[in-house]
């Protein structure tokens, strides 16, 4: 079965946010989480983690097949090595979705930021909601 994830990442206050926003044959999820921006990635840091969460939700729940719906080329360039990674952060995400690559088939697709496509509007609103929760 597949599961369609469209992931955004935000960035405030030095804290990124993630929104995923996932479709299956069941309905559908809402994830959102936020971090310490660490390595200076801004919102990159939430848009690469959601390629992650969703991947990590989808193989949680037995999904065999995960379509990434992008607005960032960055999700997919660094996976398939048409970007090199040039640092920690971006290389630790190479080596995460290749070892979750090997309990799912990842495929990407992009569409274009901010164009009407509601489930990535859904997502950007998701990820932008995670930094309205402080952590403590």
């Amino acid at each position: 079965e597949l599961l369609i994830a469209y992931v955004d990442g935000s960035y405030k206050d030095n804290r990124f946010g993630v929104g995923c926003y996932c479709l299956t044959n069941d309905g559908t999820y809402k994830l959102k989480a936020s971090g310490v921006d660490t390595f200076n990635m801004h919102n990159v840091a939430g848009e690469l983690y959601g390629a992650v969460i969703a991947t990590q939700f989808a193989i949680k729940n037995g999904f065999k097949e995960i379509l990434i719906v992008y607005d960032y080329h960055g999700i997919e360039k660094w996976v398939t090595g048409e970007w090199k990674s040039k640092n920690k952060f971006t290389q630790s995400y190479v080596k995460k979705m290749s070892e979750l690559s090997k309990k799912i088939t990842i495929k990407f697709k992009k569409v274009k930021a901010h164009s009407g496509n509601t489930y990535n509007y859904i997502a950007d609103k998701l990820a932008k909601e995670s930094l309205e929760v402080i952590t403590v």
